[in-house]
């Protein structure tokens, strides 16, 4: 009997109604979603959403829920895909179970918005029960049981929910379909809302039958499982030859069959899972090879000899069953073999079926039956890159061989086909091993060709591999030896395995005569290369001989050798062309190697003559693509030439038209960019360098060119800023800054002396909270103490600079404490800077270096004076080191003007208060006690203050003078 094929026509069904222009939108944004051009589809709904017809705007919202499940369903493929062909997945499972969270609100809210509106109601059924499952990794392996088992511990409970919501929405909408059919095509079963009706129907069945697989037994697997039967037996009878019908039979089995496996007291349904199978089988087997129901005939055929095989390992009800089941499972794979060649069947689930086969043969100790089927699979499976079945047959075949051997023979091409699928797998050593006996049981001429020559190849590839290079160079070269013995020609079968091991042999000589550099090794290195180019001309790797020897002089560094052999080899050879565009590179490898600059210059020239002798050869052949490309090159090298040669006037007109001529087309890694901009410096053309850089690093963004160029354009724009004066000078040396700190940034080595370089330039560009940063880097990189002082000092003195530039007061206070912060950090956290700066003070004069930085920064030294003078550091008085802090402060600016210091009018206000912080802190001293210490600071304060009020700085105030000669007068008395 004919079975309706119905499934086939829902993904139309679901699309809409009638063929039209919003229908076939939405169709063309499916195709566009299942390609993973998800982009691409979401521009063709939004332009239906946007339509001012109202059905076009409903098919454009459905199709945007449609295509949120269409993503997540592709991912899961794609994931579950990866899995079973044993590759790391392209997509994570995290990435796959979002994008079923992120479908199923838009689905529901769209769903809000219709309640009628039918598809999207049974689409959203469907994303939550392929949610469901995909959460409890129904779909997974058999070699990934163990991590199904932990994801399905991990998410029970919410895949429980999903289920039970699926199953709802599935029966609601079945309802709802059953509902609109109504009398009048309530029993049509062509009519698209009865289809979609029994999908709803079967979808729901199906999901309680997952919800109960989720269970590896107990009770709740018990009574999910039950009522999935009862479902399911109710759908298949309702439709029985529906292709739905059919799917609900398989699954039917499979319910039965799991029962089996989880429940002890469940014995008696493995002979009704399988007879649901094989009632199956049957029944398919009378349809038409269609692809809906072929790929349901390898399902049920995978599931039938796997339930016989498990039945005969122990579920049987007897143990005199045992073998009949073993029996059953050999007899369905005899039938069904000729049935799954003829339709070209290379499925996953079709090869595993006959793996169970041969797993059969071998229970029943028919190993050569075994491993014939077995080997049948492999080839299959290889050829279908099916990975995952490959490994598991492989893993098979090598236990059964070993029964095998000494009872019978083995097929050479089948041991040659293990050892491939091992190799594949990355087991060499078990490789060679099948190898090995590949080419032992090779015993006719005809076995030799077929495996025993390949055998001997691929034995050499592994050593090859492994990077055992004398056994790749003896294995392949015996057999070099024995096709030159044999005379066969070079297209024969013999001829094309012994040209790839004649070349393994070159790969491997090579490799050892530059490791070892034995002059025997060198020898037998030359004397394979000459067998290869004599005897395989033909050869993939050897179509140019002469190409190949000059490449070799290339690679072992023999540029000028090189260069000869590329200049000699024939136009008519295929490699011309790339002969003739290594020259000029040979030439400049030469001039890099160089060692005076007469003998550089000379190879640069001959680079030079080589580019434009290549230019001239190629330009009236300009048609074929390969001298085109020479072109291009020769071009290029004519500029690099000239560059190099510092021609700089010749070179930028040049340079110009190869940019303009190929548009981001840049062969040497952006050379061509960085030569644009070297030039342009050394015309000293700074605005123009500039742009060219801009260009450059917007094509080589974070390269090594680009760090070079930056910090070549940052010198030059310090340089040039020297000639400029006010704005112009700043804003040059402010670009200059920004370059240099861009390629610190991405330079690997930052040494203190380019910090220090970059903070110096950010200085002079007169941005100084940016210097302060940069002199603070500085102070983290410096080993010696000394200079990591004047550096805190600089980090400070630029703070306060910076906070004189702000016109807004509380930023200006805000910015002048983050100075006071560093400055005070700097002189009271550590105590060895503390006792080394009590030191420094305590001498007459302050070293050089200390001299120039307290003369740049007064102010900065006198708030570090105010700190000491209201906290002492440990084991020392703070108010002694204030008074000696003052008093240089006091000598740091003069009534008069000194060349050796700051000029009066600068530092007035510095003066004054360092003077009245001195003479207050020595009047503090002096009225602690009655000591010897207290008794000199009031006669030193006296006399300072007599001193100054005769040659004080004129210009502080009224207020300032005032208090001095109070203090004065404090101090006076105090002294008697």
């Amino acid at each position: 009997m004919r079975i309706r094929c119905l499934a086939a026509a829902l993904p139309f069904l679901l699309a809409g109604v009638a063929v039209g222009g919003p229908d076939e939108d939405l169709k063309f944004a499916q195709q566009l979603g299942r390609r993973g051009l998800q982009d691409m589809a979401l521009e063709v709904l939004d332009k239906l959403e946007k339509s001012p017809d109202a059905y076009a705007k409903r098919v454009g919202r459905y199709g945007k829920a449609l295509l949120t499940k269409q993503k997540a369903f592709v991912a899961a493929r794609r994931f579950l895909g990866d899995l079973m062909q044993g590759r790391k997945p392209r997509v994570t499972r995290a990435e796959v179970l979002g994008a079923y969270e992120n479908a199923g609100p838009k689905i529901q809210e769209y769903v809000k918005s219709r309640p009628n509106d039918i598809a999207a109601r049974l689409l959203l059924g469907e994303l939550l029960q392929e949610h469901a499952e995909f959460l409890v990794g129904s779909e997974y392996p058999e070699e990934l049981k163990e991590e199904q088992a932990k994801l399905l511990s991990d998410n029970s409970g919410k895949a429980e929910k999903l289920f039970e919501q699926a199953i709802q929405s599935l029966k609601a909408t079945e309802a709802a379909l059953r509902k609109k059919l109504g009398k009048a095509f309530g029993d049509d079963p062509t009519h698209p809302d009865f289809i979609r009706a029994s999908a709803a129907q079967y979808k729901a069945a199906k999901a309680k039958m997952r919800w109960a697989f989720m269970y590896p037994s107990g009770p709740k697997f018990n009574y999910h499982s039950e009522e999935a039967i009862e479902q399911l037996d109710e759908f298949q009878s309702e439709h029985y030859n529906d292709t739905y019908g059919l799917f609900a039979y398989l699954d039917l089995g499979r319910t039965y069959y799991e029962r089996v496996m989880r429940l002890k007291d469940a014995t008696d349904a493995g002979g009704t899972a399988v007879d649901y199978f094989d009632t199956l089988c049957k029944r398919l087997q009378e349809e038409p090879g269609e692809d809906d129901l072929t790929r349901l005939l390898a399902a049920a055929f995978y599931w039938y000899t796997r339930a016989c095989n498990d039945l005969a390992g122990g579920k049987a009800l007897s143990v005199k069953a045992q073998p009949l089941y073993y029996q059953r499972t050999i007899a369905a794979g005899t039938d069904m073999k000729q049935r799954l060649r003829d339709t070209g069947l290379k499925q996953r689930a079709a090869l595993r079926a006959a793996l169970n086969v041969a797993d059969a043969y071998a229970a029943t100790n028919q190993f050569q039956k075994a491993v014939t089927v077995a080997g049948e699979v492999l080839s299959t499976a290889r050829v279908a890159r099916e990975t995952g079945v490959a490994q598991q047959v492989t893993a098979s075949l090598t236990r059964w061989v070993a029964n095998v051997s000494g009872t019978g023979s083995l097929d050479p091409g089948l041991l040659l086909g293990i050892g491939e699928s091992l190799a594949a797998q990355g087991r060499t050593a078990n490789a060679v091993t099948f190898y090995s006996k590949a080419i032992a049981a090779a015993k006719t001429d005809e076995e030799k060709l077929i495996a025993g020559y390949p055998a001997r190849l691929r034995t050499a590839e592994a050593y090859l591999a492994d990077k055992r290079y004398f056994a790749a160079g003896e294995a392949a070269w015996s057999l070099v030896k024995d096709y030159v013995t044999a005379n066969k020609d070079e297209e024969s079968p013999f001829g094309q395995v012994a040209s790839d091991a004649c070349n393994v042999a070159r790969l491997a000589w090579r490799t050892i005569s530059e490791k070892t550099k034995r002059s025997g090794d060198q020898r037998r290195y030359k004397e394979v290369l000459s067998t290869f180019r004599g005897k395989f001309p033909g050869h993939r790797e050897n179509s140019d001989a002469a190409y190949s020897q000059a490449r070799d002089l290339y690679r072992n560094k023999q540029y000028e050798n090189a260069a000869r052999a590329f200049l000699e080899i024939s136009p008519t050879s295929k490699s011309f062309w790339r002969a003739q565009r290594l020259v000029p590179t040979c030439y400049r490898r030469l001039a890099g190697r160089a060692k005076d600059e007469a003998k550089t210059k000379s190879w640069h020239e001959k680079s030079l003559a080589a580019a434009r002798a290549l230019d001239k050869l190629a330009t009236p052949k300009k048609s074929d693509d390969r001298a085109k490309r020479s072109i291009q090159q020769a071009k290029l090298y004519e500029v690099l030439s000239l560059c190099s040669l510092k021609r700089w006037t010749e070179a930028l007109p040049l340079i110009d038209a190869y940019l303009a001529a190929y548009p981001d087309q840049y062969l040497a890694s952006g050379d061509e960019l960085k030569y644009k901009v070297h030039a342009h410096l050394a015309l000293a053309q700074l605005t123009d360098a500039e742009k060219a850089l801009a260009k450059l690093r917007q094509n080589f963004p974070d390269s090594s060119i680009e760090r070079s160029t930056l910090f070549r354009v940052a010198k030059a724009l310090k340089a040039g800023a020297v000639d400029l004066e006010g704005g112009d000078r700043v804003q040059m040396l402010g670009r200059a800054a920004d370059y240099f700190g861009d390629w610190l940034a991405k330079s690997k080595k930052k040494t203190l002396a380019l910090v220090r370089f970059h903070a110096d330039l950010l200085r002079t560009a007169q941005r100084y909270g940016d210097a302060a940063d940069q002199y603070n880097w500085a102070v983290s990189l410096v080993t010696k103490k000394g200079a990591k002082d004047a550096l805190k000092l600089s980090a400070a003195e630029m703070q306060y600079e910076a906070a004189k530039g702000l016109k807004d007061r509380s930023q200006y206070l805000k910015e002048v404490d983050v100075a006071r912060k560093r400055f005070t950090d700097y002189l009271i956290a550590d105590t060895k800077l503390q006792k080394k700066l009590l030191t420094a003070l305590s001498k007459r004069w302050l070293t050089q270096a200390e001299w120039g930085n307290f003369k740049k920064n007064p102010r900065a030294f006198y708030t570090a004076a105010k700190v000491y003078a209201e906290s002492s550091p440990t084991g020392l008085d703070g108010r002694w080191i204030s008074v000696r802090m003052c008093q240089y402060l006091t000598r740091l600016v003069a009534a008069k003007p000194d060349p050796e210091r700051p000029q009066l009018d600068e530092h007035v206000n510095t003066w004054w208060d360092a003077a009245v912080l001195q003479l207050t802190v020595q009047l503090k001293i002096a009225t602690s006690g009655r000591g010897t210490l207290e008794k000199k600071a009031a006669t030193d304060g006296y006399g300072a203050a007599t001193r100054w009020l005769f040659q004080y700085p004129k210009g502080h105030g009224k207020e300032s003078l005032k208090r001095l000669k109070e203090l004065q007068r404090e101090l006076k008395r105090l002294k008697k």
